[in-house]
Protein backbone atom coordinates (compact mmCIF):
# COMPACT_ATOMS: atom_id res chain seq x y z
CA UNK A 1 0.00 0.00 0.00
CA UNK A 2 1.56 3.35 -0.88
CA UNK A 3 1.82 6.44 1.75
CA UNK A 4 -0.59 8.28 0.36
CA UNK A 5 -3.08 5.32 0.53
CA UNK A 6 -2.52 5.17 4.05
CA UNK A 7 -2.51 8.60 4.91
CA UNK A 8 -6.21 9.01 3.27
CA UNK A 9 -7.28 5.99 5.16
CA UNK A 10 -5.61 7.53 8.18
CA UNK A 11 -7.67 10.80 7.83
CA UNK A 12 -10.93 9.41 6.73
CA UNK A 13 -10.27 7.05 10.01
CA UNK A 14 -9.72 10.62 12.07
CA UNK A 15 -12.85 12.21 9.77
CA UNK A 16 -9.85 14.75 8.62
CA UNK A 17 -10.52 14.53 4.81
CA UNK A 18 -10.40 17.47 3.06
CA UNK A 19 -12.52 18.06 0.04
CA UNK A 20 -10.67 20.11 -1.63
CA UNK A 21 -7.92 20.61 -4.69
CA UNK A 22 -4.81 18.47 -4.31
CA UNK A 23 -1.86 19.64 -6.00
CA UNK A 24 1.71 17.79 -5.22
CA UNK A 25 -0.14 16.13 -2.13
CA UNK A 26 -1.41 19.23 -0.88
CA UNK A 27 -4.88 20.01 -0.71
CA UNK A 28 -6.32 23.34 -1.07
CA UNK A 29 -9.86 25.10 -0.47
CA UNK A 30 -9.31 28.01 -2.99
CA UNK A 31 -8.34 27.66 -6.68
CA UNK A 32 -6.49 30.53 -8.68
CA UNK A 33 -5.63 30.90 -12.14
CA UNK A 34 -4.50 34.52 -14.15
CA UNK A 35 -7.11 35.68 -16.48
CA UNK A 36 -4.91 38.35 -17.89
CA UNK A 37 -2.51 41.28 -17.01
CA UNK A 38 -3.89 44.40 -17.97
CA UNK A 39 -2.93 48.30 -18.88
CA UNK A 40 -5.03 50.92 -16.81
CA UNK A 41 -7.31 51.04 -19.45
CA UNK A 42 -8.18 47.24 -18.91
CA UNK A 43 -6.86 46.14 -22.28
CA UNK A 44 -4.95 42.51 -22.24
CA UNK A 45 -1.33 43.35 -22.35
CA UNK A 46 2.38 41.38 -22.17
CA UNK A 47 4.58 44.46 -22.52
CA UNK A 48 4.56 47.30 -19.96
CA UNK A 49 7.11 50.07 -19.44
CA UNK A 50 8.26 52.00 -16.33
CA UNK A 51 5.86 53.95 -14.84
CA UNK A 52 2.52 51.95 -16.07
CA UNK A 53 0.80 50.19 -13.83
CA UNK A 54 0.03 46.64 -14.38
CA UNK A 55 -3.29 44.84 -12.95
CA UNK A 56 -2.96 41.02 -12.66
CA UNK A 57 -6.56 39.91 -13.38
CA UNK A 58 -7.13 37.07 -10.92
CA UNK A 59 -10.03 34.35 -10.89
CA UNK A 60 -10.38 33.47 -7.52
CA UNK A 61 -12.85 30.15 -6.86
CA UNK A 62 -13.91 28.78 -3.59
CA UNK A 63 -13.88 24.85 -3.86
CA UNK A 64 -14.44 23.79 -0.68
CA UNK A 65 -17.18 21.26 0.38
CA UNK A 66 -16.81 19.91 3.83
CA UNK A 67 -18.33 23.08 5.09
CA UNK A 68 -20.60 26.21 3.89
CA UNK A 69 -18.64 28.78 6.17
CA UNK A 70 -17.61 31.79 4.43
CA UNK A 71 -13.57 31.74 4.45
CA UNK A 72 -11.10 34.58 4.42
CA UNK A 73 -8.21 34.89 1.66
CA UNK A 74 -5.74 37.02 0.78
CA UNK A 75 -4.57 37.33 -2.49
CA UNK A 76 -0.54 38.39 -2.59
CA UNK A 77 1.10 39.35 -6.05
CA UNK A 78 4.82 39.46 -6.17
CA UNK A 79 6.86 40.78 -9.90
CA UNK A 80 10.55 39.70 -9.77
CA UNK A 81 13.18 40.03 -12.53
CA UNK A 82 16.41 38.54 -11.50
CA UNK A 83 15.15 37.56 -8.32
CA UNK A 84 14.55 41.10 -6.97
CA UNK A 85 11.36 42.32 -5.92
CA UNK A 86 9.91 45.18 -8.22
CA UNK A 87 6.08 44.77 -7.47
CA UNK A 88 3.79 43.91 -4.87
CA UNK A 89 0.40 43.77 -4.12
CA UNK A 90 -2.52 42.24 -2.59
CA UNK A 91 -6.21 41.99 -1.71
CA UNK A 92 -8.11 40.47 0.67
CA UNK A 93 -11.88 39.32 1.18
CA UNK A 94 -13.47 36.49 2.19
CA UNK A 95 -15.82 34.26 -0.04
CA UNK A 96 -18.74 31.24 0.76
CA UNK A 97 -18.01 27.30 -0.84
CA UNK A 98 -19.02 27.75 -4.39
CA UNK A 99 -18.06 31.10 -4.91
CA UNK A 100 -16.07 32.69 -7.87
CA UNK A 101 -15.41 36.19 -8.53
CA UNK A 102 -12.19 38.20 -10.37
CA UNK A 103 -10.06 40.15 -8.22
CA UNK A 104 -7.54 42.43 -9.42
CA UNK A 105 -4.70 43.57 -7.64
CA UNK A 106 -2.15 45.89 -9.55
CA UNK A 107 1.46 47.58 -8.88
CA UNK A 108 3.41 50.11 -10.51
CA UNK A 109 6.30 49.25 -12.77
CA UNK A 110 9.13 52.09 -11.28
CA UNK A 111 10.59 53.93 -12.93
CA UNK A 112 14.40 52.80 -12.24
CA UNK A 113 13.11 48.75 -13.60
CA UNK A 114 15.39 47.24 -15.92
CA UNK A 115 14.00 46.36 -19.28
CA UNK A 116 13.38 42.85 -19.60
CA UNK A 117 11.31 39.79 -19.10
CA UNK A 118 9.64 39.58 -14.96
CA UNK A 119 7.87 36.93 -13.85
CA UNK A 120 4.69 37.01 -11.58
CA UNK A 121 3.49 34.70 -8.85
CA UNK A 122 0.22 35.11 -7.49
CA UNK A 123 -0.33 33.31 -3.81
CA UNK A 124 -3.45 32.95 -1.95
CA UNK A 125 -3.37 32.88 1.96
CA UNK A 126 -5.60 32.74 4.72
CA UNK A 127 -4.06 35.84 5.79
CA UNK A 128 -0.42 37.39 5.74
CA UNK A 129 2.29 34.54 6.46
CA UNK A 130 3.90 36.81 9.33
CA UNK A 131 0.44 36.48 11.39
CA UNK A 132 0.13 32.99 11.15
CA UNK A 133 -1.95 32.66 7.37
CA UNK A 134 -0.85 29.37 5.38
CA UNK A 135 -1.76 28.90 1.38
CA UNK A 136 -5.09 28.10 0.82
CA UNK A 137 -4.39 27.97 -3.60
CA UNK A 138 -1.46 26.83 -5.47
CA UNK A 139 0.64 29.20 -6.60
CA UNK A 140 -0.05 30.54 -10.07
CA UNK A 141 2.19 32.29 -12.63
CA UNK A 142 2.64 34.20 -15.63
CA UNK A 143 5.67 36.49 -16.82
CA UNK A 144 5.77 40.28 -18.76
CA UNK A 145 8.23 42.01 -20.57
CA UNK A 146 9.46 45.92 -19.54
CA UNK A 147 9.98 47.56 -22.45
CA UNK A 148 11.84 51.31 -23.37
Amino acid sequence: MKWSTIALCVCIALGLLSLGLMVSGQTYDYQASIVALRTEDGTAATQFKSGQFVFVDVQLTNIMTYTSASQAYLVVVRATYSQTLYGLAAFSGSMTPGQQLEVIPAFEVPSNAPVGTYDIQVMVFTTWPSNGGYPIAASVTTTFAVVP
